[in-house]
């Protein structure tokens, strides 16, 4: 990811690439406020080198995240249980991409999560989604994909999380600093 170093990263613990996705609202401010030069540096490039080519590509704010998305990228780095995440780009080939049952295109979860839960028991790549609307929650829980198993689906209810049930309605609570519940919850489904 090729991203201003005006406007560093943060260092992320368990981030596949080390760093937390920046915020969506502060891309373009960002790269406007760069030189002519930097914003020239940053654009999509191919570099030659003994007869071979690297391709560069611009960052596109696909993997960028919100203020909650963030919250819960912070409570995931913190979390013992964790191994690795990484945050799912939408619409890139590369990403992990699920059929929805009620029509034909693909539903692209924010988070792709490696876990240790419970402690010694084999790690479980998880999907996660965090989520605004719990009917949109409850049309794509209906597909579980057999490799990662069922997606789960987090709101932010107040200044806490909850699991978004099958029919919409809100289930487990947890805290941003205990994602004990959200873990069970998954390993339940095991």
């Amino acid at each position: 990811m090729l991203y201003p170093l005006q406007h560093a990263l943060k260092p992320s613990r368990k981030n596949l690439y080390g760093v937390v996705p920046p915020l969506k609202d502060n891309i373009e401010s960002e790269r406007e406020a760069l030189s002519i030069d930097a914003r020239t540096s940053m654009a999509a490039t191919a570099l030659h080198f003994n007869g071979g080519k690297l391709l560069v590509g611009s960052y596109d704010g696909a993997t960028a995240a919100n203020m909650e998305e963030r919250d819960f990228i912070d409570s995931l780095d913190r979390d013992e249980a964790v191994l690795w995440w990484h945050r799912n780009p939408d619409r890139k080939p590369w990403s992990v991409r699920l059929v929805r049952s009620e029509h034909g295109n693909y539903f692209y979860p924010d988070f792709v999560v490696c876990l240790e839960y419970p402690t010694g028991k084999p790690a479980m790549t998880r999907l996660i989604e965090t989520k605004e609307s719990t009917k949109d929650a409850s049309r794509k829980a209906r597909r579980v994909p057999k490799i990662y198993g069922k997606v789960m689906f987090v709101t932010k209810d107040n200044d806490k999380l909850r699991i978004v049930n099958d029919d919409g309605s809100l289930g487990v609570t947890f805290d941003w600093g205990d994602l004990n519940p959200a873990w069970n919850w998954m390993a339940e489904l095991s």
